[in-house]
This record gives structure tokens, sequence and C-alpha cells, in this order.
């Protein structure tokens, strides 16, 4: 079916339109005919989440500013709309020329987050286009995963035709003239998979299978019998020279607000904090910045050329670009107070209070994240943050006016004693007589505790220790509840069951597939949505599938799942840290800036 001229009649029957209606300041249509690819870039949440991402909007630009190729998006349809698409035999469509997700060559999706994965289905299934890597025709098009998750995919891999691990601009540009020049010699899709591996970053799942040794212990991933020149171990891409690299000087301005609604430019690319939890941290190494004019000449277009009143100075933590108070003063001095500053991401210093201030004036909260609260325990993770630097924070914070500070912490890190969760406690209450005693605002001071489950990430020298299991969650929770109580303090909790089913399918292999595929059967949808997650479909797919979702929190030995994927960092790098993390001590972060 042509979706051409359906949305309008479906707009009066779906309880937020604004997210299906494309057509935004700024988005792009290109001609469908005659562009060589045409790929559809899926965020798999609703609108206002994935218009919060900069990255796939980066590629959206990108490809449709640079090449003759075309990018269409689409997000998560919400419960209302699947409803009116299932009933009336509706195929899922792109917001710019509201074609049919099968219609594509090629369906990218931007995998942030493990509890997106049954929205992934969803949308495939929505689409019309067949779940399985291995039903899938000469017809349909290709699956590709990118993003954080696409260095440990395992989980996902039955699904997907190809992964591309690391920082796209460049790779996604390669895939796209590589697989045209192919489709124009009417190349199989197998073959084409198969060419796609000689581009660094490109992971093809169904070319490599598990091995194992005559005692039944796996040996890891490796290619398929028979299957040759393809590589070992698939490296990941990064973008080396950020100052030359491409940033969209034009960015959408969306009808529906989104959770971040501002324009952003984007300081710097990697962190070179160390914390021996973190992701990102280690998947985004090694730092690059960008110079202060080059900024300065971005965010002055990217204004003028959007509209927004908010610029946001975007990356893992905005304080350690060099310049960024000297580019904070240009940007006051251009725009004065019509132009609100936002810096989403902070280090715990008294310098960080003072530049959130001069971006704004009306600011009245800060958010820092100590993560954890005794300084043996910030040892062990390398959080680089003493207890002088946490009090010093809070101080200037009191004195700057503002009457809310939100601090992150975790239970469950490794190494943690029942003394570093009571210190939390000793800590915030502290922090609040601190705050209020040097106040200058007569409201009352407030603290916003954030608490979370610690979860062991691949790809960083936690990737093997034990993740705490629900019921230690619950507790450790519930005494911190019990001890840090309205009106003088807020907890709230990331929920312990959305973390099991993080840590289960961020480190299980392919055989979790069937539990994904079961559970999205069951009905599961929007799982990182608290209100929506339904983890009964998750222990009834756990049980049908004879499958232990404990085993996979405990502490890991041998091969990893992830370990066809090199992130850049050695084993021996990885083990190093996880050492000195047990003898509680701190690396320099120098080491980790040339990585």
């Amino acid at each position: 079916m042509n979706n051409e001229g359906l949305t309008p009649r479906l707009l009066n029957r779906v309880s937020s339109p604004s997210r299906y209606t494309g057509g935004e300041f700024n988005s792009i249509k290109k001609n469908w005919e005659t562009a060589p690819i045409r790929m559809a870039m899926i965020y798999p949440d609703l609108y206002e989440i994935g218009m919060s991402n900069s990255g796939h909007l980066l590629l959206y630009y990108l490809i449709n500013e640079t090449t003759p190729h075309l990018i269409e998006r689409t997000y998560a349809p919400y419960f209302d709309l699947e409803e009116i698409l299932r009933k009336e035999k509706i195929p899922l469509f792109s917001l710019e020329s509201r074609q049919p997700l099968n219609k594509f060559d090629i369906i990218g999706f931007s995998l942030q987050y493990e509890l997106t994965f049954t929205n992934v289905l969803n949308i495939l299934d929505l689409g019309g286009i067949p779940l399985l890597q291995k039903d899938r025709s000469e017809n349909d098009p290709l699956i590709i995963g990118g993003g954080p998750v696409a260095s440990y995919p395992e989980s996902m891999a039955p699904f997907f035709d190809l992964f591309f691990v690391g920082e796209a601009e460049e790779g996604l540009l390669e895939i796209l003239n590589k697989i045209t020049s192919l489709k124009s010699k009417q190349t199989s899709r197998q073959d084409i998979l198969l060419e796609l591996t000689s581009i660094e970053g490109v992971y093809v799942p169904s070319l490599y299978e598990e091995k194992y040794s005559q005692e039944g212990v796996s040996l890891g991933l490796e290619p398929v019998n028979g299957c040759t020149g393809i590589p070992r171990i698939i490296n990941r891409r990064i973008i080396k020279d950020l100052e030359c690299a491409y940033f969209p000087l034009k960015q959408m301005v969306p009808f529906k607000a989104p959770v971040h609604d501002r324009a952003v430019v984007e300081l710097f690319r990697g962190c070179y904090r160390g914390c021996r939890f973190c992701l990102a941290g280690y998947l985004y190494r090694p730092v690059r910045f960008r110079s202060l004019p080059l900024l300065q000449e971005q965010s002055s277009k990217i204004i003028e050329n959007t509209g927004f009143d908010t610029l946001g100075l975007t990356s893992f933590n905005s304080s350690d670009y060099p310049n960024l108070k000297e580019l904070i003063l240009f940007l006051k001095k251009s725009y004065g107070d019509k132009l609100t500053l936002s810096l989403p991401s902070l280090g715990m210093r008294a310098s960080s209070v003072e530049l959130a201030c001069i971006s704004d004036k009306r600011r009245t909260n800060l958010t820092f994240a100590p993560e954890a609260a005794s300084e043996r325990l910030r040892k062990v993770i390398n959080k680089n943050l003493t207890e002088e630097e946490i009090f010093n924070t809070v101080k200037e914070t009191a004195k700057q006016g503002m009457d809310l500070l939100k601090l992150y912490f975790m239970v469950g890190l490794p190494t943690e004693r029942e003394e570093d969760v009571q210190a939390i406690v000793s800590l915030v209450k502290e922090l609040h007589k601190t705050a209020n005693a040097h106040r200058t605002s007569k409201r009352p001071f407030h603290l916003n505790i954030t608490v979370s489950p610690f979860i062991p990430k691949p790809h960083t020298p936690f990737e093997r220790e034990k993740q705490l299991s629900i019921k230690d969650c619950y507790e450790k929770i519930g005494y911190l509840k019990s001890q840090l109580r309205e009106p003088l303090f807020t907890l709230r909790e990331h929920d312990p069951l959305m973390s099991f089913l993080e840590g289960v399918f961020g480190r299980g292999g392919r055989n979790l597939h069937r539990v994904i595929l079961s559970a999205f059967r069951k009905g599961a949808r929007f799982d990182a949505w608290e209100e929506h997650l339904k983890i009964n479909y998750y222990q009834q797919a756990f049980v049908e599938e004879e499958i232990d979702p404990l085993s996979y929190l405990e502490e890991k030995e041998g091969p990893l799942p992830w370990g066809v994927i090199n992130c850049g960092l050695s084993a021996e790098l990885l083990k190093r840290e996880r050492d000195k993390a047990f003898r509680e001590e701190e690396s320099d972060a120098s080491l980790f800036t040339d990585i």
C-alpha cells in the first residue's frame, strides 16, 4: 500500500499527531526516484526521545546534504498508532515521504540502550520486514545497527544483517557507496554482505559462529567454516580529526518539543576521566577537541539557521573543554540574555558552578554525579573526585543562590561494602547542612538523589564483574529511602528490574534473541518506560526458552560474547585497570588521552 496522503487521515485518531507528520523546519525531503540508495534512519523510541539524540540526526544531514543518497526518519509508533496500523494493515512509514519501510534499500537503527530491543522488532514487523536475518529475501532492506550497543550486539545479532562499530561518519558513506556499486552489478544479498566486510568497522554476524572446545567450553566467535577473507576481529572506527569532521549547521526545529528542546554544538568527543564503570568513556577514546574559533563559527551559524533560544554545549564532560569559559563569554556577548546556554554534563568542581552561572543567570539547580559516597570507593571506580571538591562545589552552589542540587549515586559497585552504602546517607545529610549554612537565597535548599544499580558494561575494566541481584538492589535502595526522607530530600531509583534486563541482554550471547523475540510476541514494547515494562513477559520467556537469566549476572570467565569486536582497548589495559581498582588505586587522566 502506498502511504502517500495517509497521515492526515490518521491524525485525529492518535494522541500526539505531531510525532508523525514530518515537514519540520530544516528537515530534508529528497527525490525518491533519483536517489541511488534510500535509507530509513530509525531511533527506536518515541519521536520526542529520538529528536533529542544528535548522533542519528548528524548522519541524517551528512548523507542528505553531501551525497546523492537519501535518508528519511522513522521513530517508534506509540500504542495508539500501532493499533491503527495493524488493524488497517498499513505498513509503518517514513516521516519525509511516508514511504513504507519495506520499500527502502537500507534500514539503519540507532542502538543506544538494551531496553529498546523489542521496539526494534516492532518497527520491523510493522514495516513488513521479516524479523530474522535468515528469513529475508533479495527484495528486503538490509538491516544495519549502529550506536554504542553495536559494540556488544550478540543478543540482537540474529535480527541484523550487519552492525557498524564505532563513529559512523566515514563508514556509512563507504557502506552506501559500496552498496550502490554492487547493486548496479545485480550482486546477491549474501555477496553484498560478504563484500561489506572489507570496510573497517563492519560486522556481519551471519558470517561468524561460536566455537567450542572438546570439553564444550566456548572459545568465542570465529568466521564460519569456508568463509575466508573476512576479518577475525572487527576494529572500531573513529574520526581522528574532529576539526575537519562534518557537523550540521542546519538543525531540525521539531513541531513537538523533544526531551531536550535545543540546538546543539559538540565541544569535543571522548573522555579522559577514566571512570572504570563507564562504557561511553572507554568506547569513544581518545579525546578529540574542536578549536575555539571553529566552535564560535558553528554556534553562530546554528543559532542563525534554527532560531532556537537555547544552545547545548555538549560532550561527556563539558567542563573539561579547555576554552569553555571563553566560548560562553563569546556567545553571551553576541546574543545576551536572548540565548540560554545549556551545559548538560559538568564535573563536580566549584569552577563548574561558576561556568553554569555565567551561561544562565536564571539557573536555580545543578546536577552532578559523584557515583560513590566514600572516597575509598571513588578510588575503586577511578572517579578522581575528593571529598573536599564535593563540599566546595556544594558551598559554591548555595552561595550562587541556587536552591536545588541533583546528585547521582550507584549501588552494587565492585568491592562495595555496607559502610559505602551508609556513606551515601551521611554524605547527603552533611552536604545539605553545608548548603544551608552557605545559601544566599531565602528558599529552602533541596537535594534530589537518584540511585542506580551498577551494570557491568562490555569494553570496560568491570566487564567481567558480578551484577547485584534484584533483591539486593531493592534492599539497598530501601535502606536509603528510609534514611533520606522528604521534605529535605527526594530519592528516586532507576528500576532494578530494568537494570536486570540491561545486564542480561548487554552481556549475553545469541541464544538470548529467542527471549527477546518471545517477549515481543507476548506484547513487550517501550521497556525503557517504567510504566510500560512488563517484566512477566520476560520471566515467561526465560522459562519457555529454558534460559537462566541469573547466570548472565555472575562473574564472567573465558571468552566474552563481544570478543570479536575490538574497541581500541587491549585486554591487558582493561585487566590492569581492574587490578588497580581492587587495589583502590586511581589512574592519572593522562593515561587515557591517546589510546
